[in-house]
C-alpha cells in the first residue's frame, strides 16, 4: 500500500507530533519575530512537521498533502525547485531518489539553499541485521551507512547521528536505520 492511500484514512499515520529529527533542528536554528526564516519541508506527508515549523515562526513551504501552510506537489525524484530557501527539512523522503539520480537531486537541492542555510535530512539505511520494515514502499532505496554525510562533505556538518530504534508503523513493531545530519553552507 502506498503513503497515498495510507494518508487517506480517518487516523493520521504518523501522529500529530512532529518528528524528533524536526525538534533536534531547532536546537540550531530558532526564528524569531524579527528573521522569519523560510523553510521547504521536502515531502511532508500529512504535514506534522510543516505545522510544527509554522507554529515556531517559520514561512514553510511544504511539498505533498494539503496542510495550512503553502503547500506543492512534486516528485523529489525530479523537482525543480525555483526559489532558495533558508532550511531544508526533509523526513524519511530522499531515499526515494535511486542511486543514479541521487547526487543530481541533492546537488540540486543543495544549490537552492541560501548561504549560512541549513539542510536537515535523514534517510533510511541499510543494515543487514536488520530486517525490511513492513510498510516499506517498492520505490524506496536504502543508503548506505556513511552515504548521506558524503553529499556533504564541503559544508559545515553541525550534527549527524546514524540510529537504529523501535518502530510500530503500518501497525506492526519492527526496527528501522537511520541517518540524520544538520548540515550549513558556507560561503567558500
Amino acid at each position: 500500500m502506498t503513503y497515498d492511500k495510507k494518508y487517506n484514512s480517518d487516523r493520521y499515520y504518523w501522529g500529530k507530533e512532529p518528528s524528533d529529527s524536526a525538534v533536534k533542528l531547532l536546537k540550531y536554528i530558532q526564528s524569531d519575530i524579527n528573521n522569519k526564516y523560510t523553510l521547504l519541508d521536502l515531502g511532508c506527508g500529512e504535514g506534522r512537521n510543516a505545522i510544527y515549523f509554522a507554529q515556531q515562526n517559520f514561512e514553510v513551504t511544504a511539498i505533498e498533502k494539503d496542510i495550512t501552510v503553502t503547500t506543492t506537489q512534486g516528485d523529489v525524484r525530479n523537482i525543480i525547485l525555483t526559489e532558495q530557501f533558508d532550511v531544508i527539512f526533509s523526513s524519511g523522503t530522499i531515499h526515494y531518489l535511486s542511486p543514479d539520480v541521487r547526487l543530481k537531486q541533492i546537488s540540486h537541492l543543495q544549490a537552492q539553499t541560501k548561504i549560512n542555510g541549513i539542510n536537515a535530512i535523514n534517510v533510511f539505511v541499510h543494515k543487514p541485521f536488520v530486517p525490511k520494515a513492513p510498510d516499506t514502499e517498492e520505490s524506496a532505496y536504502l543508503y548506505k551507512s556513511g552515504e548521506l554525510l558524503q553529499y556533504y562533505a564541503d559544508w559545515k556538518i553541525l550534527f549527524s547521528e546514524e540510529i537504529i530504534f523501535d518502530c510500530t508503523s503500518g501497525g506492526v513493531a519492527h526496527q528501522n536505520a537511520m541517518n540524520f545530519i544538520i548540515a550549513q553552507k558556507v560561503q567558500l
